[in-house]
């Protein structure tokens, strides 16, 4: 899960958005094509995501995963191929769920 959230973080930072959609779950494609009107390998990279340094810390529940970062947190989805991101750039609010930038419908 650490090297999927990495994979993902590296592949923005050197701007292979095909190498970031890879990873992300088939809803959460959709849901940032359909907002932007733009090919998934092109919308992720312009989501302005922050950067992220460090290893992240790990949680797992059950089929569900996180990453945190200091500038970032991650969702994780298991799926029948793996895992796969969920939702990224989020952020904890004072009350509620995550505030996230990239996540599925």
């Amino acid at each position: 899960m650490r090297d999927l959230a990495r994979h993902f973080h590296d592949a923005l930072a050197a701007g292979e958005g095909a190498a970031a959609c890879d990873v992300l779950t088939p809803a959460t494609r959709e849901e940032l094509e359909a907002s932007t009107g733009k090919d998934c390998r092109q919308a992720v990279l312009e989501e302005q995501l922050p950067a992220v340094t460090g290893n992240g810390e790990v949680s797992v529940f059950g089929t569900m995963a996180q990453v945190d970062y200091a500038a970032d947190t991650l969702f994780l989805a298991r799926m029948p191929d793996g895992w796969t991101i969920l939702a990224a750039g989020c952020a904890p609010r004072a009350t509620g769920p995550y505030d996230c930038t990239l996540k599925g419908a």
